[in-house]
C-alpha cells in the first residue's frame, strides 16, 4: 500500500468514526427527548389529580353553603375525610366551632374502654359487651351511662380526647351528653376506627365498625343517606324547645369512602333536623360518587 492510499484509507476510517459517534450522541439525544416527553406528559395527571381534589372541595362547599342558606339560623358543622382523594374538607356556618355531643359520644365511650382493655391485654366483659351493644345499637343512656363509668368518667374521657389530639372536644362536668366538640375533631375519632390502626387495635375496630353497621332501623338514619353502604351513630337531645342532631360515621366501601360528621344545632323539631342532617350527608355521597357502590 502506497503512503497516499494509506493516508486515504485513514481518513475514510476517522470519516466513518466520527459518523457513527454522531449518530451515537443523536440517538441519545433522541431517548432524552423521549424521556423528556414522557416526564412532561406525566405531569398534568398529577396536576389533574390536584385539579381534581380542588374542583371537588369546591363543589362540596358549593352545595354546603346552598343547603345551610335554605336553612338560616340553624347552626351546622361538617367534616369529611376522603380516602380516595386523601383530603379534609370543612364547613361551619357559626363562629361557634363547638357543638354538642348528644349521644354521639357513645362512640369515644367504647373505643376508650376497648383502649383500656387493650393496654391490659384483657377482653369485655359479657355485662360491657351487652352494655356497648345497647349504647351503640339501641343509643340506649343507662348502658352507655356505664360504658362513660368503665372508661374512667370525666378524667378518662377528657384524657382519651387528649390522646387522640381532639384539641376542641372536652368534658366538663355538665353531663356526657354535653360534651363540647368538633366535627373535625370527630373525624380524628373515626380515624381510628375506620383507617388508623394507632389507638385501637384490628378487632377493636373490627367490633366497633360491627356495631355501628347494625344500628337500631328507627336509628338508621343521617349520615346513612350518603351510600348504600354505611356505618354510624346518631346523636339527638331536645333542649331549651330545640333540637340538637347530629350524625357521625363511614360512608362508601374501600378506597371509595369517607369519614364525615354532621353537628347541627337549634331545630324545632325533630325530623325537620334529621332531613338537614341527611342533605349534607348526600349532597357528600353524590359528589364523591359514592352512592350505589357494589
Amino acid at each position: 500500500m502506497t503512503k497516499r492510499n494509506a493516508l486515504l484509507l485513514g481518513s475514510i476510517m476517522v470519516s466513518i468514526l466520527l459518523t457513527l459517534i454522531t449518530v451515537a450522541f443523536m440517538l441519545e439525544m433522541s431517548g432524552t427527548i423521549v424521556s423528556a416527553k414522557n416526564w412532561t406528559n406525566d405531569q398534568p395527571t398529577s396536576i389533574s389529580q390536584k385539579s381534581t381534589k380542588a374542583i371537588i372541595k369546591s363543589n362540596l362547599l358549593a352545595k354546603y353553603r346552598k343547603i345551610a342558606a335554605n336553612y338560616p339560623g340553624h347552626p351546622v358543622s361538617i367534616a369529611v375525610y376522603s380516602k380516595e382523594y386523601g383530603m379534609t374538607v370543612k364547613y361551619n356556618n357559626n363562629r361557634h366551632t363547638a357543638y354538642k355531643t348528644a349521644s354521639i359520644i357513645k362512640t369515644a365511650f367504647l373505643a376508650k374502654v376497648l383502649h383500656d382493655h387493650q393496654a391490659k391485654r384483657t377482653k369485655l366483659t359479657k355485662t360491657q359487651r351487652a352494655e356497648a351493644a345497647g349504647a351503640m345499637i339501641h343509643s340506649n343512656n343507662e348502658d352507655a351511662t356505664a360504658l362513660y363509668a368503665v372508661a374512667g368518667g370525666r378524667t378518662g374521657m377528657n384524657k382519651a380526647f387528649s390522646h387522640l389530639r381532639m384539641a376542641h372536644t372536652a368534658d366538663r362536668g355538665y353531663g356526657w351528653a354535653f360534651t363540647r366538640t368538633t366535627a373535625f375533631d370527630q373525624l380524628k375519632l373515626l380515624d381510628q376506627i375506620f383507617y388508623s390502626t394507632c389507638y385501637l387495635n384490628r378487632a377493636s375496630k373490627s367490633y366497633m365498625q360491627g356495631l355501628m353497621n347494625h344500628v337500631a332501623k328507627d336509628q338508621n338514619w343521617g349520615v346513612s343517606a350518603g351510600a348504600n353502604h354505611f356505618q354510624l351513630k346518631n346523636g339527638w337531645r331536645l333542649r331549651g324547645g330545640r333540637w340538637m342532631v347530629n350524625s357521625i360515621g363511614h360512608i362508601g366501601k374501600g378506597k371509595r369512602s369517607c369519614t364525615i360528621a354532621v353537628l347541627t344545632d337549634r331545630h324545632t323539631d325533630l325530623k325537620r333536623g334529621i332531613k338537614y342532617v341527611e342533605q349534607f350527608a348526600s349532597a357528600t355521597g353524590n359528589t364523591l360518587k359514592l352512592k350505589n357502590l357494589r
